[in-house]
């Protein structure tokens, strides 16, 4: 099955209000969640375990209400990748991403959701805060000339009472590629992806990824900081096997060095 996006992007596309459609960031109207006052009474312990994960994770994390456009939880300076500091007042909302996320990345950034929660709303309601959404992005950097290029995941952390996406959790880190405008989606427990498929506005599956055993412990050993000659000891093969092994892993994952291999196999959940 496909997920086509829906005309809301000619109206973004024509840069007449740049940001008149931030809000379609979160979640198309139709899917927007219906929350009581009991529901929030929830919240100081669901954000208790976020702050707690953020500190053992050490990564910009940060919780948006889709009910109420908000966020409820930002981690200490979310911005620490690009070099710049976070004002108070300027993480209340979705202006957020207008003030941060260059213009062509916001655009991705819009259409990537929308689609998204129609792909979700798709799923059965007990898998849906299994999935999470996955793309680079293009910050604006206060200390450089250039774009600070950073990782951005999204997972839904709590549904209202129709299954519809509530609370979604949302983490920053460094980039394993340089590649922008690709997104993909996983489900947790699954080996199946989907990517979005920008040219045609959907969302399709791709192939699995997964490494086999050698590859597994060829990065294992290189993230310990192993060279090619220990590497191969260790594994009881040759040094050209080893170079085989990690030429394999470059082409599957599509990086060009082990320490982008290393990354790309820790935020995949491949190891």
């Amino acid at each position: 099955m496909q997920f086509t996006s829906t005309s809301i992007f000619a109206t973004f596309a024509a840069r007449k209000q740049p940001f008149a459609m931030l809000e379609n960031l979160l979640a198309p109207a139709f899917l927007r969640p219906k929350v009581t006052e009991e529901d929030y009474k929830k919240l100081p312990m669901i954000l208790q375990g976020v702050e707690a994960a953020a500190r053992l994770s050490y990564m910009p994390t940060y919780v948006v209400d889709l009910n109420t456009r908000q966020f409820l939880y930002v981690s200490e300076n979310p911005l620490a990748l690009t070099g710049g500091k976070h004002d108070d007042s300027d993480l209340g909302s979705c202006q957020f991403y207008a003030n941060h996320i260059t213009h062509e990345c916001l655009e991705f950034l819009m259409e990537v959701s929308q689609i998204s929660y129609q792909f979700l709303a798709a799923q059965p309601p007990e898998d849906r805060c299994l999935f999470t959404l996955s793309y680079n992005l293009n910050l604006r950097a206060t200390n450089a000339d250039q774009p600070a290029l950073i990782y951005h995941q999204c997972t839904p952390l709590a549904l209202d009472r129709e299954g519809n996406v509530w609370l979604s959790s949302r983490t920053f880190a460094l980039p394993h590629t340089d590649r922008i405008h690709e997104a993909y989606l996983r489900k947790a427990g699954s080996a199946q992806r989907w990517y979005y498929n920008r040219q045609l506005r959907c969302i399709e599956p791709c192939a699995p990824l997964a490494l086999d055993e050698k590859e597994v412990t060829v990065i294992r050993l290189a993230s310990r900081g192993l060279s090619v000659e220990d590497t191969a000891r260790l594994m009881h093969k040759s040094v050209d096997s080893v170079k085989k092994y990690r030429n394999s892993l470059y082409e599957k994952l599509g990086v060009s060095s082990m320490t982008e291999a290393i990354a790309y196999a820790q935020c995949h959940h491949l190891l």
